[in-house]
């Protein structure tokens, strides 16, 4: 953990130290202690304070923002989504969320493994992140394409009115 107050970006940079700054429930203090810190767009400073925040991949002078929505959790037709950011500059990679985050949670207790990802460089680090994060669609996917060939197969025994509304439900959901 690092006290953002006390970071020098200036003296990362001129030791070529690299570095993944990760920030949970962020404070407006810590937003901004970040955009001074790493001289962030006043409209990544505005996203960042905002969970509800659109999807987006927006490239600044010095810094690139990254917005992600991931699954939190699904309940009959309705997802409920989060966000994550990541900023990735030269030497850094910052992560922004307001949720409890799993992929990063379990990545900030793995010293070894953040130690061998900033090695390479500091956008393994959010590679890394994202490709987990990706992952995760993959399974939630492959869940529910299961559950619907069970669906399906009721129907094919059985085709019932309620059936064929769980089969619907099942494929809007995968399709959204």
């Amino acid at each position: 953990n690092i006290d953002l107050s006390n970071l020098n970006v200036a003296t990362m940079r001129k030791k070529r130290i690299k570095a993944w700054i990760n920030v949970k429930n962020p404070t407006q203090e810590e937003i901004n202690l970040l955009r001074d810190k790493f001289d962030l767009h006043p409209t990544t400073v505005e996203d960042l304070m905002s969970p509800s925040t659109r999807i987006k991949y927006e490239e600044f002078d010095n810094n690139t923002l990254i917005v992600y929505k991931g699954i939190d959790e699904i309940k009959g037709i309705h997802m409920k989504f989060y966000t994550l950011f990541i900023i990735d500059g030269e030497g850094y990679v910052v992560t922004v969320y307001h949720k409890n985050n799993d992929t990063i949670d379990s990545l900030a207790v793995n010293i070894k493994r953040i130690e061998a990802l900033l090695k390479k460089n500091e956008d393994s680090v959010a590679h890394y992140i994202i490709d987990k994060e990706v992952d995760k669609y993959v399974d939630v996917r492959e869940e529910l394409s299961e559950d619907l060939k069970v669906i399906e197969e009721q129907f094919i025994k059985n085709p019932d009115k309620n059936v064929f509304k769980q089969l619907f439900l099942k494929e809007k959901i995968i399709i959204e």
